[in-house]
C-alpha cells in the first residue's frame, strides 16, 4: 500500500508523507507502520531518486548528457 505514497513522492517529493497520512486514515501511525518501516520509507524517499521536478531542473541546468550520467 505504501507504493502509492512512493509513486506520489517521485512526482512531488513533499507529497509522499501526505499521501502516507491519507492512506493511514484514522489508524494511528504506530499501527499503520512500524518505526523501522517508517525509517526505511524516509531514507528511500530521501536518497533513492529525485522527484520529477528536480529531474527537469537538472536537465535544464546541466543538459541531457550530464544529467543522466
Amino acid at each position: 500500500m505504501t507504493i502509492i505514497a512512493f509513486i506520489a513522492g517521485i512526482i512531488r517529493r513533499e507529497m509522499a508523507y501526505g499521501v502516507l497520512l491519507v492512506l493511514a486514515g484514522s489508524t494511528p501511525f504506530d499501527q499503520f507502520m512500524t518505526s523501522d518501516q517508517f525509517i526505511v520509507f524516509g531514507i528511500v524517499m530521501a536518497l533513492f531518486m529525485p522527484c520529477f521536478a528536480s529531474m527537469v531542473s537538472m536537465k535544464q541546468e546541466l543538459g541531457k548528457r550530464d544529467c543522466w550520467s
